[in-house]
């Protein structure tokens, strides 16, 4: 009943107010579930980007159930324990696929929402950090990249009239080559 809202609204469950207050009173397993299907939605479909912060956090805050999680281990037989390895992993790439719905047209907000997922993709321990702080970490950089051209563009220097005419000479020198080429051959 909790998943109802999230196929129908998708994202958008995130601007209902109670929403994830709502989930707290869920049970852990439930919240997953939630989670899950959340995940599984953002990554099957071109759905809207997320552009608030807050909704960052809010977003991030819902996951919780899915980042924290620890890889499965135990007493189970071999093939149970890959099985729930593979769909441990499978879970923790959804997570990190998140990453690349994180957009702002400022800069500085979306170095927050990015600041925002770290904290929260940093609470699910060492054999998550693998799967889910790769992304962040490049799209980080693609940051830095668009911060640079923002804040040093590159110079434009204007050509003076002794820089044209040394291009115009270079340009006009491969047809005076290939006259002489075709002079010396007749």
């Amino acid at each position: 009943l909790i998943t109802v809202p999230v196929k129908t609204l998708g994202l958008k469950v995130l601007n209902l107010n109670r929403y994830a207050d709502l989930l707290s009173y869920v049970s852990l397993v439930n919240r997953k579930q939630v989670s899950l299907s959340i995940l599984r939605m953002v990554g099957g479909t071109t759905t809207a980007p997320v552009l608030d912060v807050d909704r960052v956090e809010q977003l991030y805050s819902i996951l919780s159930p899915v980042i924290r999680e620890e890889v499965p281990t135990g007493v189970d037989s071999s093939e149970e324990v890959e099985e729930k390895l593979d769909e441990h992993n499978e879970e923790q790439e959804l997570v990190a696929r998140l990453v690349h719905m994180l957009q702002s047209d400022d800069t500085d907000t979306l170095f927050k929402m990015y600041a925002v997922a770290r904290k929260h993709l940093s609470q699910g321990g060492k054999s998550n950090l693998h799967h889910t702080l790769t992304p962040l970490v490049f799209r980080v950089i693609l940051l830095i990249y668009r911060v640079h051209n923002l804040e040093f563009p590159p110079l434009v220097v204007p050509e003076n009239n002794a820089q044209k005419a040394d291009k115009e000479k270079i340009d006009a020198l491969p047809e005076k080559q290939e006259d002489l080429t075709t002079a010396t051959i007749k």
